[in-house]
């Protein structure tokens, strides 16, 4: 079914606007990009991580990265300069 809008607002001009399971091309786009940015900061953290040391990737056992993630977020000052 053709709508003119999408449930954000978008456009919706004909077929290429909206995938087959009537998902928005705009609405994607705009998610993969947030997605992809939150990937690279991901793989960055665990890069640095493993520069101070600590294996994040490919660990046997593997590390429990909740709290990993606990203790550092107690040791973050967000004020630092």
């Amino acid at each position: 079914m053709h709508r003119d809008e999408c449930a954000n607002g978008h456009l919706q001009r004909g077929p290429f606007d909206y995938f087959d399971d009537g998902q928005c091309r705009h609405c994607d786009q705009g998610n993969q990009v947030r997605y992809r940015t939150r990937r690279r900061a991901a793989v960055e953290l665990a890069q640095l991580l493993e520069a101070e040391g600590i294996a994040v990737m490919r660990t046997e056992p593997p590390i429990d990265l909740a709290t990993l993630a606990k203790a550092l977020a107690n040791g973050y000052d967000p004020v630092q300069t």
